[in-house]
């Protein structure tokens, strides 16, 4: 993993557990899982977390999976010239279903990898966000209102605030999939003190680089390991020729 990752040789490995990746991604979504500020506010871009989860990645052959898909595919289209795909009439009914098909494949297709980094032995969060523009916020806003304004409206219900939350992340996020939007390309996540339980550093580093982050991370409390990758074998390994060089003297007899 050090020769694949880090390049410049000085890198550093972070460790943490399962439980403190939950609690972090569980502390982010808890601040931007609920858009109904944006909504009553009815303006600004942003986004908000629409679901999310912790997953081991499952390696497979992508390549026998691609072509496993594409003669489903054209088998579909086949079928489809032929006129032996029924025909949806609720057409309202299928765009919303294939806009919840299309975000639960998209969600579910960053399980998977290809079993060529099997050795990664990857533990991955997954968190799929929604964007919202002011166009689509004052969407939401409207339909709320008109939801709420309905006579069966029961706005003195337990569940009422709860409700009108789902309606209006269930608006913006097809909204948002009509329109193609995207979201921010970077999240942070709010990390505790103690989510970092344990450091390495590249074996390879210079021993001043080494030294500077070991003071950091000892000023902090981390601990820090030390690989024995490339270790043995970098202090005892010898260059030599595959033959015997000749010198300008034996060049010239």
């Amino acid at each position: 993993m050090w020769a694949l990752y880090s390049g410049d040789e000085s890198s550093v490995q972070i460790t943490t557990t399962a439980g403190h990746l939950e609690q972090a991604a569980i502390a982010f979504a808890e601040k931007q899982s609920s858009p109904m500020e944006a909504i009553d506010l009815g303006t600004g871009d942003g986004q908000f977390v629409d679901s999310s989860k912790i997953v081991l990645v499952n390696y497979e052959n992508l390549g026998e999976l691609a072509q496993s898909i594409d003669r489903r595919r054209r088998a579909y289209d086949k079928l489809e010239a032929a006129g032996r795909i029924p025909k949806e009439p609720d057409l309202l009914g299928r765009g919303l279903r294939e806009s919840k098909r299309a975000i639960q494949y998209r969600f579910e297709a960053l399980e998977h990898k290809d079993q060529s980094f099997s050795h990664e032995a990857e533990v991955r969060l997954i968190i799929n966000c929604a964007p919202h523009n002011t166009e689509t916020l004052k969407i939401a806003q409207t339909d709320i209102d008109e939801m709420v304004n309905r006579p069966e409206t029961d706005v003195s219900h337990p569940e009422h605030g709860r409700s009108m939350l789902l309606y209006g992340r269930a608006i913006l996020r097809e909204e948002a999939w009509k329109r193609d939007m995207r979201c921010t390309p970077h999240i942070s996540l709010p990390l505790h003190s103690a989510f970092v339980t344990e450091v390495t550093i590249d074996p390879r580093c210079p021993v001043h680089k080494h030294q500077f982050m070991k003071d950091y991370f000892d000023a902090r409390g981390i601990a820090v390991s030390q690989s024995t990758c490339f270790g043995h074998a970098g202090r005892n390994f010898v260059v030599k020729a595959r033959r015997h060089l000749r010198t300008d003297e034996e060049e010239e007899g």
